[in-house]
């Protein structure tokens, strides 16, 4: 059995709470493929609601960055945000 368990919970505002109290959030069993998808689409949901934080808020940073060398990195984080998205899209897509 896998168990993940986060060591942080993160409310409607984006806060960190419960630092000291994890919480099972996934729990995969290989005896029972029935827990399969809903583990897996827990997953992908605890993936893209940051996934989506990150996102607005370059949608936001990005017009008042004017310096070259931090575009560079603006660009970074875009691309690697998109390919989470899709990976988490690929997993969706094979659990089914």
């Amino acid at each position: 059995m896998l168990t993940y368990q986060m060591p942080y919970t993160i409310d409607a505002t984006g806060n960190l709470s419960s630092i000291n109290k994890p919480r099972n959030i996934v729990r995969l069993s290989s005896s029972d493929k029935a827990n399969t998808k809903p583990a897996v689409t827990k997953l992908a949901c605890e993936i893209r609601s940051p996934l989506t934080s990150i996102g607005l808020s370059l949608e936001l940073l990005e017009p008042n960055i004017t310096d070259p060398g931090q575009k560079v990195y603006i660009d970074i984080i875009k691309r690697s945000s998109v390919q989470i998205n899709h990976l988490v899209g690929l997993l969706l897509r094979a659990d089914q």
